[in-house]
């Protein structure tokens, strides 16, 4: 029969497993959603104010850029709760067994497969380092396309 310092422990990793799951995915897809999302959003303003400029091959090209940014912004969500919606239920099978009785307070810590949870930290990073790179790639290439076009506008 498990101990109440055992029940204890348990429940006080299942609230900071809930907590950490919620609070970490949350503040990079908060960043990288925002900074996408608002690069698409200020791309179709520009787009929709600029008659002379909207059907800029560039702008659509740079448009389409911050929209893959945001698709994937959504893989990684996806992924995000699909992973800690494992992780949780796997705690909760274990904890189900601890309190009947059958498993040990070891079994129920046991729920993350290092190698698992590596290989998904590994993509996610990867899949944030791809969005990042393809939002800062359309800002500077909005920029520079800006910046030609007002030389234009003076030169020409």
């Amino acid at each position: 029969m498990p101990t109440q310092e055992e029940i204890q422990a348990v429940k006080e990793t299942a609230t900071l497993l809930t907590a950490i799951g919620q609070e970490a995915g949350k503040r990079a897809m908060e960043f990288l959603t925002l900074s996408n999302g608002g690069g698409a959003v200020a791309a179709l303003a520009f787009m929709g104010s600029s008659a002379s400029f909207h059907d800029a091959f560039a702008i659509r090209i740079l448009f389409c850029l911050y929209v893959i940014g945001l698709v994937i912004v959504g893989t990684m969500m996806v992924r995000d709760v699909e992973y800690t919606r494992d992780v949780v239920w796997r705690f909760g099978d274990g904890a189900l067994e601890f309190y009947k009785g059958k498993g040990s307070a070891k079994d129920v810590f046991a729920i993350v497969d290092r190698d698992a949870a590596r290989r998904h930290a590994n993509v996610n990073r990867r899949l944030g380092m791809a969005s990042l790179m393809i939002f800062g790639i359309s800002t500077l290439g909005t920029c520079f396309w800006l910046l030609f076009q007002a030389f234009q506008s003076v030169v020409g």
